[in-house]
């Protein structure tokens, strides 16, 4: 990722660690190392936020730098990371592509759903939140990313779950669209269009989950998990089980091991640990 200096945050103040969901401000993405001591924290390097993976495909780390409004000294990050290339799969036998709408929803169609453009079902055979007259491939790892800001502006949902499924509002078009359009230019090192959502709503925040993890050296480090995020107003007695679960499955799938989280309101991480999901395995 960027920050080859330490995935952890390490300011001039503080070193204590937290684990737990709490409301977070955003203080920007991609900063240089000026921005970055101005929020007291210090790196050697100046980051570098634009590389290529083995197989040459460019990818863009996106790293959001947020503040607990609980806990103003935990200035932490959260990372992403968007590879220019499609998001493909095959699926119960099928081919299918992860596709975006202009509402920014997700969903995994097949070659026919996309060429028809067809709403592509729920198990249950009723249509999923999704509107295919207007998608594109999703590129890796856009989803999280586009998921988290639009918690964070808080846009409204484009769809209302009626009888089983989901049915378009009628004015979504008007307060719902969300996709990035200028995703191209990430992988250039210009984020120019995610920092003008931060500018244009400087004191909205979002509802993250943040851990600890132990690095190859032992040492623990604060992390934020980036694959869920809830809007400012969830309570955290909702949404709680709902990150449990998540955690749960990645553990199952041999992942985040050596990461520990509370599901909890955030807390200063090792005061109570009775308190804590212990995921050293």
């Amino acid at each position: 990722m960027a920050l080859s200096q330490g995935r952890g945050t390490e300011t001039s103040n503080s070193y204590k660690l937290y684990s737990g969901i709490d409301r977070f401000k955003v203080l920007g993405v991609n900063p240089d190392l000026e921005t970055l001591k101005s929020w007291g924290v210090n790196l050697k390097n100046e980051p570098s936020y634009t590389r290529t993976d083995d197989d040459g495909t460019k990818c863009a780390d996106i790293v959001v730098w947020v503040k607990s409004v609980k806990f103003p000294d935990l200035v932490t990050h959260v990372d992403f990371t968007v590879r220019n290339k499609k998001n493909e799969a095959t699926i119960e036998g099928v081919h299918k592509t992860e596709m975006i709408d202009c509402f920014g929803n997700t969903a995994w169609l097949s070659d026919d759903e996309v060429r028809n453009k067809i709403v592509p079902l729920l198990k249950s055979g009723k249509p999923s939140p999704f509107y295919p007259q207007n998608m594109r491939p999703s590129r890796r790892g856009e989803r999280a990313l586009t998921e988290f800001f639009k918690f964070f502006v808080n846009v409204a949902d484009s769809h209302d779950y009626k009888d089983g499924g989901w049915v378009l509002r009628s004015n979504a078009e008007n307060d719902a669209n969300y996709r990035f359009e200028e995703i191209n230019k990430y992988f250039l090192g210009d984020v120019t269009e995610l920092r003008g959502e931060i500018e244009k709503w400087p004191e909205d925040t979002v509802k993250l989950l943040c851990g600890v993890y132990s690095d190859k050296s032992g040492r623990m480090r604060q992390t934020v998990y980036p694959d869920l995020c809830f809007r400012a107003a969830a309570a955290t007695a909702k949404i709680g089980p709902k990150f449990s679960k998540e955690i749960s499955s990645r553990k199952a799938k041999g992942r985040l091991s050596n990461h520990d989280y509370i599901f909890d309101e955030i807390q200063e991480w090792g005061v109570t640990p009775s308190s804590k999901e212990e995921s050293n395995e």
